[in-house]
């Protein structure tokens, strides 16, 4: 992907893309407090966790708005060069990175690859956030399907998925309610996404839009937080993330209200190095996704000679230490990896 700043081109899906693999690497790094439970750590700490963990809830959902986005609007693109652009770019890092962490589990836990396990990535992602892999691939075969609608088609899929996906996710949670086994890891629930940034993208807002997007992220926030850590406390502290899922509507409303708050902001002028910056991360958003739970357990084994996670010492500070060293070092490898005509496909 081409980086240079050009005037052509436009800021706003690059810094969608950028915050997005920043919120996604912010939930991973929260999460190794949130996961040790309630009361490893002060109330503090613990709800500045579940904050992060919370906003950060919307990087996944902005990943498949901007797809949509950039690829529903390109109609007249044969099916062939979609897909072999997405083999090239998707399919390519699935297999090499699914290898790599097969192959780390394996060594970890001293139990052997067999061709089972390599043939099993076909089903279950080799590592917990290999998952996102399998449900954007589902989502492109569905782009074709799409591209074949017109605006009030986009605009009827976007709204029947509205009705019904947060309501069947909620049955999901409170009845149980399942459909094909598991509910939650079916790739079409979250195929609103595509659509609902295809219509946000060509919207053109004012200021009352932006003023009550701002509120609706606000308040989307608060629910999302404030209910998540009511519900653990009540659980003594068991972590419940149903307000966190991407289906949730407080997740889907304050994903929606920061595409479109980023979308205007990344419109106006922007100093060229921060520009610079922005387009570099998005570039380097995919490599930045695959490295980043591999620097996140070297860190804290402390393999680097020194011992680093969000829950050593007082989190309030060790939580944005880790965000930050582990952004910029899976940011710099990926930025060299690219630089290597042989992997770079793998990033």
């Amino acid at each position: 992907m081409n980086t240079d700043a050009t005037p052509e081109r436009l800021l706003w899906p690059d810094l969608i893309r950028a915050l997005a693999i920043a919120l996604v690497v912010a939930v991973h790094v929260s999460g190794q407090i949130l996961n040790n439970g309630y009361y490893t750590v002060k109330p503090i700490a613990w709800w500045f966790a579940l904050a992060v963990n919370g906003i950060g809830r919307c990087g996944v959902p902005l990943f498949f708005m901007i797809s949509g986005a950039l690829l529903l609007g390109k109609a007249n693109e044969p099916i062939s060069t979609f897909f072999r652009k997405r083999a090239s770019r998707i399919g390519i890092a699935f297999i090499v990175w699914s290898m790599v962490y097969l192959i780390i589990v394996s060594v970890r836990t001293h139990v052997p690859l067999t061709p089972a396990k390599y043939f099993g990535i076909l089903a279950t992602p080799a590592y917990y956030h290999l998952w996102f892999f399998y449900s954007i691939i589902g989502l492109y075969l569905l782009v074709p399907v799409f591209r074949f609608l017109d605006a009030n088609g986009m605009k009827y899929v976007s709204i029947f998925w509205l009705c019904s996906i947060p309501v069947l996710f909620m049955l999901h949670k409170v009845y149980s309610f399942t459909i094909q086994g598991n509910f939650t890891n079916i790739f079409p629930t979250y195929a609103g996404f595509l659509t609902i940034g295809y219509q946000l993208a060509k919207g053109k807002y004012n200021r009352g839009v932006l003023i009550l997007s701002a509120v609706v992220f606000v308040l989307g926030s608060i629910v999302s937080v404030g209910g998540t850590g009511i519900v653990n406390m009540r659980h003594n502290g068991a972590l419940d993330t149903f307000l966190y899922d991407y289906r949730a509507l407080n997740i889907i409303a304050m994903s929606v209200a920061l595409f479109i708050l980023l979308q205007k902001w990344g419109s106006v002028v922007w100093p060229a190095a921060a520009r610079s910056a922005v387009q570099s991360i998005s570039a380097c958003g995919l490599g930045i996704f695959v490295i980043h739970p591999l620097l996140l357990d070297a860190l804290r084994s402390g393999k680097f000679g020194i011992s680093l996670s969000s829950n050593a010492g007082n989190p309030l500070l060790s939580l944005p230490l880790t965000f930050v060293v582990v952004m910029l070092l899976s940011w710099l490898i990926t930025f060299l990896i690219l630089k290597i005509p042989v992997l770079r496909a793998c990033v």
